[in-house]
C-alpha cells in the first residue's frame, strides 16, 4: 500500500490479507465490518465499501478505468481490483450490469440535465 491510499482501501487490503476466502455464498458480512448501514434496501448494498460505491457511481457516469485511476489518484490495477469486488458482491458480470444494478437499487445520484448553449436546459 502507498501512504496516499484511501482509508477504505487500507481496510479492504487488511481484511483480505487475513481472509482465507474472498467470497462466501449466502454469508453477509457484518455491517460493522464493512462500515455500512443496516437500513439499506438490498443486502448487497451493505457489502459495498464507501470507495466501491464511489467507483460504481463514476463507472455509471461512463468513466473508463484509466480515467478513474487519474481521478482517484490510484493505479488502474487498484480500480480493477475494486471493480472485481463490486462485480462479485453484486453478482454481475460487467460494468454495464453493475451500473444497471446500482440504478435499480437507488445507489446512483440523480442526473442533472446539461445546459445547452444560451443557458437553456436540455429538457426545455
Amino acid at each position: 500500500m502507498v501512504k496516499t491510499a484511501h482509508s477504505d482501501d487500507v481496510g479492504v487490503a487488511i481484511r483480505q490479507t487475513f481472509s482465507p476466502s474472498l467470497f462466501l455464498p449466502g454469508v453477509t458480512p457484518s455491517p460493522a465490518l464493512v462500515g455500512a448501514s443496516t437500513t439499506d434496501a438490498h443486502p448487497a448494498v451493505a457489502m459495498l465499501t464507501k470507495r466501491e460505491r464511489e467507483i460504481l457511481q463514476l463507472v455509471s457516469d461512463g468513466h473508463s478505468n484509466s480515467q478513474l485511476a487519474r481521478m482517484l489518484w490510484v493505479t488502474e490495477q487498484t480500480v480493477k481490483f475494486h471493480l472485481s469486488n463490486i462485480y462479485r458482491k453484486l453478482d454481475v458480470a460487467n460494468r454495464t450490469e453493475a451500473s444497471r444494478w446500482a440504478q435499480i437499487h437507488g445507489l446512483l445520484e440523480p442526473a442533472t440535465p446539461e445546459p445547452l448553449v444560451g443557458g437553456l436546459s436540455a429538457g426545455v
